[in-house]
């Protein structure tokens, strides 16, 4: 996180990106982590991180609201269109000898 925090000059938004399996329920306890670095002057302290306004935190929730919005979304359809290939599957195929009856 460390690195990230560097890299990313304190951009919340881009640290939350890097850092894996974090999500929103973990950016109090990353922010939490990283002033206590700042404090223990183990990274410099950015003005994007200490200086962050609220409407860019909300911003940054509603995106992820959104995105998890979709993926709901994009999940119900494919198990909508799954369940509805497990029938087509299930049905019997027609074989060659029924196809020349059929002529």
């Amino acid at each position: 996180m460390k690195e990230a925090y560097n890299m990313y000059k304190g951009d919340m938004n881009s640290i939350m990106d890097a850092v894996p399996f974090a999500g929103m329920e973990d950016e109090e306890r990353l922010t939490k982590i990283i002033e206590e670095m700042i404090e223990s002057e183990e990274v410099e302290d950015y003005e994007a991180f200490s200086q962050e306004t609220a409407q860019k935190k909300k911003r940054r929730k509603q995106k992820v609201q959104f995105f998890n919005y979709i993926m709901e979304i994009i999940l119900k359809f494919c198990l909508i269109r799954c369940n509805a290939g497990e029938k087509i599957l299930k049905k019997p195929r027609r074989t060659m000898k029924y196809q020349m009856k059929m002529i």
